[in-house]
């Protein structure tokens, strides 16, 4: 059944990234994010606004495919026929027709692992004949780093790594999408009311000055953004490779209007990374099993030591030399 009056906003963001906020300005513009939503946390205390539902299919798929929401390499094609993927499709279709129906036919989620998912969900959303536009949050990865240090010790090599997958899978992934806007986190928590009618017009909606007003001025809140990285840092960053500050620079100049989202140099800068992590697939798939191990109960590790692992693991091993091999500029 198509619901040709439907209107799905996607929020496509990398964890720590503004997401939330950003997701969260889109009742600003009228667009509905549902009723079971994911309760807010110590970590995000004015609440995910991500759909329960959706980010259950989501794990779902995860588990499917044994990757998890922090593991590093591309997910690979999730079109292909097989009865738990025709499963999940079919709950998804049931998911997004009965969202659009309870939300007056407008409806937006986010969940940070639908970036990487996009293959599952594209086709899901054009057989339900609704209008899509994509929302592209975006926040220096330097800042995106130390927040995930901070709430999850995560190594930074491993945290650039996963920027770097998330912002080229939902750029690569939606190219073709029309009504397209990238968002800058910092620039909407200097001025909301520019970005919300920027959004507004990329979207083709329009901005409730009630609303607008609310929530630049009750729901952002400056002391809960706890880091806010340059430029000139994130390049200093041995850490992060020149892909992760070249492409984020090229980013910035979209999110501030210098540059197109649909520009050449944008996508083979994306293409480029692409390349290079799927060259890498062996080695991040041996990544993955360690950090597994890691978290497994001392019984379970009978493959590894755990010496073993945890030097494989130091800052500056394994993790620096995958991240080193991505390139140093486009080609």
């Amino acid at each position: 059944m198509h619901m040709n009056s439907g209107h799905v906003i996607v929020v496509l963001g990398m964890h720590r990234s503004g997401t939330s906020a950003i997701t969260k300005a889109l009742q600003v513009l009228g667009v509905s994010l549902g009723e079971n939503l994911m309760s807010p946390a110590a970590d995000n205390p004015t609440g995910f606004w991500e759909d329960n539902d959706v980010c259950r299919v989501n794990e779902a798929l995860l588990r499917h495919i044994e990757a998890a929401y922090d593991h590093l390499g591309l997910v690979g094609s999730l079109s292909w026929p097989h009865p738990v993927l025709a499963e999940l499709r079919a709950e998804a279709a049931a998911l997004l027709k009965a969202r659009l129906a309870s939300c007056g036919g407008l409806w937006g989620f986010k969940d940070p692992r639908t970036c990487r998912l996009m293959d599952f969900w594209r086709p899901v959303l054009e057989a339900s004949g609704c209008r899509v536009g994509v929302v592209l949050p975006l926040r220096n990865p330097l800042s995106v780093v130390r927040s995930l240090e901070r709430r999850e010790r995560m190594p930074a090599e491993r945290g650039y790594m996963l920027w770097l997958e998330h912002v080229v899978c939902s750029v690569l992934s939606t190219g073709d999408v029309k009504n397209r806007v990238i968002v800058d986190y910092d620039r909407m928590m200097e001025d909301p009311s520019r970005q919300l009618h920027r959004m507004a017009d990329r979207l083709g909606m329009a901005v409730d000055p009630v609303a607008c007003r609310e929530f630049s001025n009750s729901f952002l809140d400056e002391t809960l953004r706890h880091s806010r990285g340059s430029l000139r840092e994130l390049a200093r960053d041995s850490r992060a490779p020149h892909a992760v500050s070249e492409l984020f620079h090229i980013l910035s100049d979209c999110a501030d209007d210098r540059a197109d989202l649909q520009s050449r140099d944008l996508y083979l800068a994306c293409l480029d990374v692409a390349r290079s992590i799927e060259t890498w697939r062996p080695l991040l798939t041996y990544y993955n099993r360690l950090e597994d191990s890691l978290a497994e109960p001392v019984e379970a590790r009978n493959r590894w030591s755990v010496t073993e692992i945890r030097a494989l693991l130091r800052p500056g091993t394994l993790a620096r030399s995958v991240l080193g091999a991505l390139p140093e500029r486009r080609r």
